[in-house]
């Protein structure tokens, strides 16, 4: 059995794939998800204003260093 991978743009895509390899016995298609990395994630949380850590913000990490 071969296995191809396709890249698709929208969801409404993938449901017309699926509809189609219906039609061809033994074919089947699987959605994957890509994880976002833990950088892609804390850049989503301080680009939404989410905070994680002990500072409200980079001037209090600083002066906690350099105190």
């Amino acid at each position: 059995m071969a296995v191809y991978t396709i890249t698709l743009q929208s969801t409404e895509d993938y449901l017309i794939l699926k509809k189609l390899l219906k039609a061809f016995d033994g074919a089947e298609i699987t959605p994957m998800r890509s994880k976002k990395s833990h950088l892609d994630i804390s850049l989503d949380d301080a680009r939404c204003g989410r905070k994680a850590g002990p500072f409200s913000s980079v001037e209090a990490l600083m002066s906690d260093l350099l105190d």
